[in-house]
């Protein structure tokens, strides 16, 4: 007779606010994870992927493992490591070649061009961005400064070596690839002769010290985790971080809410581009 109970990884996981609550005790005292900064829906999601590979079905079962390092490690990387491609969402690249980029180098004339991508986890997306200038004008490879950040040291050292396997490589041409990457077996390595363009280093946008005179932040596809609470203060720091006229770039399903749209105005509404106040 068939078996009718669905796979572990099919069932919604079992969330009661006291062990969830407990949980978000244990990580930010054993891996220094704010938890409070993030949304419930985010952490659930997160949590869900490793109680589901213990096979359990509820949070308060999956308490007992987190006394496991082990464990821990692995909720660590699920925790802070996020989703990214090169040339993530083309009509966006497409309109920074076309148009945005170009109104920024019209701007900012005889002086060097201060980027940062922030989350930026393995690097694709700061990569994207150097290519993108690169491609406008290969000139521009002594203007362009790009600082890549995020919280997870693990990640910022695989943008540090930018390989990529087949995986990782997504968004790529043959074109571009053979343009500034060079060939290893499967993998794709970023060419050292770019490499000056990068600083890669840990960050915490929240609290650590601020960044000076940035022209450009870009912060695509991270705000939608944070909570409401967290939200508020980051749109404040990223005031701050900025100069005027400067811009943030949030991304599609992103904008800016409550009083801080004050500090901002929209370039463009459709990309998601701001231009602080």
């Amino acid at each position: 007779m068939a078996d009718n109970i669905p796979p572990i990884s099919m069932v919604e996981i079992n969330f009661d606010d006291e062990s969830l609550k407990y949980v978000k005790k244990i990580i930010k005292d054993k891996i220094n994870f704010q938890s409070e900064k993030y949304n419930d829906n985010f952490l659930k999601r997160r949590l869900s992927v490793r109680i589901k590979a213990n096979n359990l079905l509820s949070c308060k079962e999956y308490i007992p493992f987190l006394h496991d390092n082990n464990e821990l490690e692995e909720l660590k990387k699920n925790l802070t490591i996020h989703v990214t491609e090169f040339f993530r969402d083309s009509s966006f690249w497409k309109f920074c070649s076309s148009d945005f980029f170009l109104d920024t180098l019209k701007n900012i004339k005889n002086r060097k061009i201060r980027i940062w991508s922030a989350g930026c986890s393995s690097g694709q997306e700061a990569i994207s961005i150097l290519i993108t200038f690169l491609e406008i004008d290969e000139k521009l490879k002594d203007r362009i400064h790009i600082i890549g950040t995020d919280i997870s040291n693990e990640i910022l050292s695989k943008a540090k070596e930018a390989r990529y396997d087949s995986y990782g490589m997504k968004g790529l041409t043959d074109e571009i690839i053979d343009k500034y990457f060079s060939r290893e077996g499967e993998e794709v390595i970023f060419k050292e002769e770019y490499r000056s363009n990068f600083d890669f280093f840990r960050h915490d946008i929240l609290d650590d010290k601020h960044l000076e005179n940035i022209d450009i932040l870009f912060f695509r596809n991270t705000v939608i985790y944070f909570s409401k609470e967290a939200k508020e203060k980051l749109y404040h720091n990223i005031y701050d971080y900025l100069n005027k006229d400067s811009f943030l770039i949030l991304g599609k399903t992103e904008t800016i809410s409550g009083p801080a749209r004050d500090l901002f105005k929209i370039y463009n509404g459709i990309e998601r581009i701001y231009v602080r106040e």
